[in-house]
């Protein structure tokens, strides 16, 4: 079975942040991973800031950015993914960015791996509760 994985997590495979060593720990796993191509922008944003900070250099951060991608078996295509995600903001009054996440485990019925905690906040008050999966919980 497949797992959708989010920006939060897959960032943290570049990046010393905390539970770096957790992502690192389930990307290894052999998951079969997909995400929306959304996650490409959002890790690329996240190792830009970064590299900014002076906290990588652009080696590593064109390394990640080459890297990144061949650690899916899928990206779905956004526009597959947007109508429903503005379904899935509007009832949980979330970022429609965040819910493109949800659109694609609700598509394919994966669970989405994640560390983001507004988010799993969210959805915990939500019949969405289901689809997520703490990064300290698929490890």
């Amino acid at each position: 079975m497949s797992l959708v994985v989010d920006a939060s997590v897959a960032a943290k495979w570049y990046l010393e942040e905390s539970d770096s060593d957790l992502a690192q720990q389930f990307v290894e796993a052999g998951h079969e991973l997909i995400a929306p191509e959304l996650l490409l922008v959002e890790v690329a944003n996240t190792l830009f800031k970064a590299w900014s900070r002076g906290a990588i250099d652009d080696a590593h951060m064109d390394g990640a950015l080459a890297q990144l991608p061949t650690a899916f078996a899928a990206l779905w295509p956004i526009a597959d993914l947007v109508a429903d995600a503005m379904v899935i903001a509007r009832i949980l009054l979330h970022p429609v960015y965040d819910c493109i996440y949800l659109a694609l485990a609700w598509r394919t019925g994966a669970r989405i791996v994640t560390a983001d905690e507004r988010l799993i906040e969210v959805a915990r008050a939500s019949t969405w509760d289901h689809f997520l999966l703490h990064l300290r919980d698929a490890v």
